[in-house]
Protein backbone atom coordinates (compact mmCIF):
# COMPACT_ATOMS: atom_id res chain seq x y z
CA UNK A 1 0.00 0.00 0.00
CA UNK A 2 2.78 2.46 0.84
CA UNK A 3 4.17 2.25 -2.68
CA UNK A 4 0.71 2.79 -4.23
CA UNK A 5 0.11 5.69 -1.85
CA UNK A 6 3.40 7.38 -2.67
CA UNK A 7 3.33 6.76 -6.43
CA UNK A 8 -0.32 7.03 -7.36
CA UNK A 9 -2.50 8.83 -4.81
CA UNK A 10 -4.42 11.70 -6.38
CA UNK A 11 -5.21 13.21 -2.98
CA UNK A 12 -1.56 13.43 -1.94
CA UNK A 13 -0.57 15.04 -5.22
CA UNK A 14 -3.35 17.61 -5.02
CA UNK A 15 -2.38 18.34 -1.42
CA UNK A 16 1.25 18.88 -2.46
CA UNK A 17 0.17 21.08 -5.35
CA UNK A 18 -2.01 23.10 -2.98
CA UNK A 19 0.82 23.62 -0.50
CA UNK A 20 3.29 24.67 -3.19
CA UNK A 21 0.94 27.08 -4.93
CA UNK A 22 -0.63 28.46 -1.73
CA UNK A 23 2.85 29.22 -0.36
CA UNK A 24 3.49 31.52 -3.34
CA UNK A 25 0.18 33.36 -3.00
CA UNK A 26 0.33 33.55 0.80
CA UNK A 27 3.82 35.05 0.63
CA UNK A 28 2.75 37.64 -1.91
CA UNK A 29 -0.51 38.59 -0.20
CA UNK A 30 1.14 38.84 3.22
CA UNK A 31 2.98 41.90 1.90
CA UNK A 32 -0.33 43.80 1.90
CA UNK A 33 -1.65 42.20 5.10
CA UNK A 34 -3.98 39.59 3.60
CA UNK A 35 -4.14 35.82 3.60
CA UNK A 36 -5.27 33.77 0.62
CA UNK A 37 -8.53 32.85 2.39
CA UNK A 38 -9.25 36.50 3.24
CA UNK A 39 -8.56 37.52 -0.35
CA UNK A 40 -10.86 34.81 -1.67
CA UNK A 41 -13.66 35.83 0.70
CA UNK A 42 -13.27 39.54 -0.13
CA UNK A 43 -13.22 38.73 -3.83
CA UNK A 44 -16.35 36.62 -3.53
CA UNK A 45 -18.22 39.33 -1.64
CA UNK A 46 -17.16 42.09 -4.04
CA UNK A 47 -17.96 39.98 -7.12
CA UNK A 48 -21.36 39.07 -5.67
CA UNK A 49 -22.18 42.73 -5.21
CA UNK A 50 -24.12 42.36 -2.00
CA UNK A 51 -24.41 40.58 1.33
CA UNK A 52 -24.04 36.82 1.58
CA UNK A 53 -24.63 34.40 4.43
CA UNK A 54 -21.45 32.81 5.81
CA UNK A 55 -22.85 29.40 4.82
CA UNK A 56 -23.22 30.67 1.23
CA UNK A 57 -19.62 31.86 1.21
CA UNK A 58 -18.50 28.47 2.54
CA UNK A 59 -20.48 26.61 -0.11
CA UNK A 60 -19.23 28.84 -2.95
CA UNK A 61 -15.61 28.40 -1.87
CA UNK A 62 -15.80 24.74 -0.82
CA UNK A 63 -14.63 25.76 2.67
CA UNK A 64 -15.76 24.53 6.05
CA UNK A 65 -18.33 26.85 7.61
CA UNK A 66 -16.29 27.02 10.81
CA UNK A 67 -13.23 28.15 8.82
CA UNK A 68 -15.26 30.84 7.08
CA UNK A 69 -16.73 32.00 10.40
CA UNK A 70 -13.29 32.25 12.03
CA UNK A 71 -11.85 34.07 9.03
CA UNK A 72 -14.83 36.45 8.88
CA UNK A 73 -14.45 37.22 12.59
CA UNK A 74 -10.88 38.42 12.05
CA UNK A 75 -11.90 40.33 8.95
CA UNK A 76 -14.72 42.03 10.88
CA UNK A 77 -12.26 43.04 13.61
CA UNK A 78 -10.04 44.55 10.91
CA UNK A 79 -13.04 46.42 9.51
CA UNK A 80 -13.03 44.66 6.11
CA UNK A 81 -16.47 43.05 6.46
CA UNK A 82 -19.50 43.65 8.61
CA UNK A 83 -22.56 41.72 9.62
CA UNK A 84 -25.63 43.38 8.16
CA UNK A 85 -28.13 40.94 9.60
CA UNK A 86 -27.77 39.16 12.93
CA UNK A 87 -30.23 36.83 14.68
CA UNK A 88 -31.44 37.57 18.24
CA UNK A 89 -29.01 34.85 19.40
CA UNK A 90 -26.07 36.69 17.86
CA UNK A 91 -25.56 34.47 14.83
CA UNK A 92 -24.60 36.29 11.65
CA UNK A 93 -27.03 35.80 8.80
CA UNK A 94 -25.56 38.13 6.20
CA UNK A 95 -22.11 39.65 5.73
CA UNK A 96 -20.99 42.35 3.35
CA UNK A 97 -17.68 43.89 2.42
CA UNK A 98 -16.95 47.37 3.78
CA UNK A 99 -15.28 50.18 1.83
CA UNK A 100 -12.06 49.35 3.70
CA UNK A 101 -12.40 45.71 2.62
CA UNK A 102 -12.84 46.77 -0.99
CA UNK A 103 -9.76 48.95 -0.61
CA UNK A 104 -7.78 46.04 0.86
CA UNK A 105 -8.74 43.82 -2.06
CA UNK A 106 -7.72 46.54 -4.54
CA UNK A 107 -4.38 46.95 -2.75
CA UNK A 108 -3.68 43.25 -3.31
CA UNK A 109 -3.95 43.44 -7.09
CA UNK A 110 -0.25 43.98 -7.80
CA UNK A 111 1.03 41.26 -5.49
CA UNK A 112 -1.70 38.89 -6.67
CA UNK A 113 -0.72 39.52 -10.30
CA UNK A 114 2.90 38.82 -9.39
CA UNK A 115 1.95 35.54 -7.72
CA UNK A 116 -0.33 34.63 -10.62
CA UNK A 117 2.52 35.18 -13.10
CA UNK A 118 4.82 33.06 -10.93
CA UNK A 119 2.51 30.05 -11.06
CA UNK A 120 2.59 29.15 -14.74
CA UNK A 121 0.87 25.79 -15.10
CA UNK A 122 0.07 26.30 -18.76
CA UNK A 123 -2.56 28.16 -20.74
CA UNK A 124 -5.37 25.73 -19.88
CA UNK A 125 -4.64 25.46 -16.16
CA UNK A 126 -7.63 27.45 -14.91
CA UNK A 127 -10.07 25.62 -17.20
CA UNK A 128 -8.59 22.26 -16.20
CA UNK A 129 -8.81 23.08 -12.50
CA UNK A 130 -12.41 24.27 -12.93
CA UNK A 131 -13.30 20.98 -14.67
CA UNK A 132 -11.68 19.01 -11.85
CA UNK A 133 -13.52 21.05 -9.22
CA UNK A 134 -16.83 20.46 -10.98
CA UNK A 135 -16.07 16.75 -11.23
CA UNK A 136 -15.52 16.37 -7.49
CA UNK A 137 -18.12 18.89 -6.28
CA UNK A 138 -20.63 16.24 -5.23
CA UNK A 139 -18.26 13.50 -4.10
CA UNK A 140 -18.78 12.20 -0.57
CA UNK A 141 -16.25 10.31 1.56
CA UNK A 142 -16.71 6.52 1.42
Amino acid sequence: MARDLVTGCVGLRIDRLHRAVARIYEGALARVGLSLAQTEILGTLVAHGGPLPPSGIAAALTMERSTVSRTLAGMATAGWVEAVEVTPTGRTRLVEVTPLGTQMLASARGVWESAQAGVDLGPDAVDTLDRWLAAVADLKPP
